[in-house]
């Protein structure tokens, strides 16, 4: 039968109410850790994350690249794409980051969109007399960096004037 030992504290912790400890005979007096066996508790899910993530960094690089229109398309529509894909996998419980997914879809869109609204600017500005005259103007300077300088210049002051 156990007996209490002197030691009033349990393996490891401090002491419980002034109890004894009581411990089975042959045990070790020490704090040793306890060894169950081999039973590892059970695995927890593993997400795969990854689509999602990269939607809301790829998105948030196309938004801060739409200015130069290229960057802002392709890497809006790359974001959009690894949105869906996340998203699919959240439905299917393969991933867990519902928000990041759906975060990368609209920072996605916004930037497709900032990028075609440069473009529209782009395009009316050009469609001008004065914005054809500036195409002109440079098409002619061949090159020359002083020549497009002087182009630029006219460009602003026929703006003002």
């Amino acid at each position: 039968m156990a007996e209490p030992s002197g030691d009033r504290r349990p393996p490891g912790g401090p002491a419980r109410n002034d109890r004894p400890v009581y411990r089975a005979a042959g045990e070790p007096e020490d704090d040793a850790p306890l060894d169950f066996g081999a039973y590892d508790p059970p695995p927890g899910p593993h997400y795969r994350n990854g689509l999602g993530t990269a939607a809301l960094v790829v998105g948030v690089l196309g938004l801060v690249t739409s200015w130069t229109v290229l960057g802002g398309l392709i890497l809006g529509v790359t974001a959009i794409v690894l949105g869906i894909l996340g998203r699919a996998r959240v439905r299917r419980t393969v991933a867990s980051n519902r928000g990041s997914a759906i975060t990368g879809i609209v920072t996605g869109a916004v930037s497709v969109a900032l990028a075609l609204l440069i473009v529209g600017l782009l395009i009316r500005g050009f469609a001008t007399p004065r914005g054809q005259a500036l195409v002109t103007c440079v098409q002619q300077a061949n090159g020359d960096g002083t020549a497009v300088n002087r182009c630029l210049d006219a460009y602003r002051s026929a703006g003002n004037g």
